[in-house]
């Protein structure tokens, strides 16, 4: 309804939680389908892709099989050309395991810690240290 009001477009990810860690938020495959076709009669908000945040891992060759399902779940969504809409968006592959996601066929990366550095975790957001 914001967005109508605005006269935009939304574009969204929707997040799947690819490796079904419990520690991660995210839908099942079959869950993130549903909401996608829900989306799809919202006015305004047009759902572009999806995105995943694979375990943590010391051999990024690990999550191979994860980022390769979910290019072949984002393929799947398209074959079905469900209001012609194209999802071509894949956000997956952190700073340790980028470049395979990559491969896989990643659109788009995170790699903060590449770029920033690691995370301070001694301090709280309030500046205190965290104990």
């Amino acid at each position: 309804k914001e967005a109508e009001k605005c006269g935009r477009n939304i574009p969204v990810l929707i997040e799947i939680n690819a490796g079904e860690e419990e520690s991660k938020f995210g839908l099942s495959f079959g869950e993130a389908e549903a909401l996608f076709y829900e989306i799809e009669k919202m006015p305004h908000v047009i759902p572009r892709g999806f995105m995943t945040s694979a375990p943590l891992v010391d051999d990024p060759e690990k999550n191979r099989e994860i980022f390769r399902e979910m290019a072949d779940f984002c393929v799947d969504i398209n074959r079905k050309k469900h209001n012609n809409e194209i999802v071509n968006v894949l956000s997956m592959g952190m700073s340790n395991d980028y470049s395979v996601a990559v491969e896989e066929g990643a659109t788009i990366v995170r790699v903060g810690t590449t770029i920033f550095g690691a995370r301070d975790y001694s301090k709280s957001n309030d500046g205190e240290t965290g104990r």
